[in-house]
């Protein structure tokens, strides 16, 4: 006959186990089930943003106004190399900002976690152009403007809650079940 404290443990053994399949399953009946309302992003590296401070909506606008910025020197500036840079970048950053899966944007292709990503690439190649292509000295009023909106963008990403409109790229949510 088995002991009678042996078969106490094995119950609570797989009473336990149960409990955690148990919640696990609520766990993900809730994730399926979120709302389709923004869904923060999943922070770079673990640590990026620093703070959450700039709403996304702003945060969008802003995107619009640094690509419109980015772009302007091509209408003043006076070397071909500070024309195309403007061009290449202000479009690029214009485009991926109606591509991604924010509120404000044409169509939610690129996951918000994408975007983020290329708000520093963005940044950084602004900052970059006028010294990497070489029109710092000869083309001041162009690399000034290139290298103050990087730093905007970059800035301002440091701070921005980041919020997906639809989940593309994240977690499954119940509009886009069945």
């Amino acid at each position: 006959m088995p002991d009678m404290s042996e078969m106490g443990r094995d119950v609570q053994s797989r009473a336990r186990d149960l409990e955690e399949r148990a919640r696990r399953g609520v766990e993900q009946a809730r994730e399926w089930m979120e709302p389709t309302g923004p869904r923060r992003a999943r922070p770079l590296f673990g640590r990026m943003p620093l703070l959450y401070l700039v709403p996304q909506d702003v945060h969008s606008i802003a995107d619009y106004a640094s690509a419109a910025s980015c772009a302007s020197p091509a209408f003043y500036a006076g070397t071909t190399a500070a024309r195309a840079a403007s061009i290449a970048v202000g479009a690029s950053y214009a485009a991926t900002s109606a591509l991604t899966d924010y509120r404000l944007s044409l169509v939610k292709v690129i996951p918000i976690e994408a975007h983020q990503v290329l708000d520093y690439v963005v940044g950084l190649t602004q900052i970059a152009a006028p010294f990497v292509l070489g029109y710092f000295k000869k083309d001041r009023a162009a690399a000034l403007t290139h290298i103050v909106t990087g730093a905007m963008v970059i800035g301002l990403s440091l701070f921005t809650d980041y919020r997906a409109a639809k989940g593309v790229g994240g977690r499954i949510v119940a509009s886009s079940i069945g």
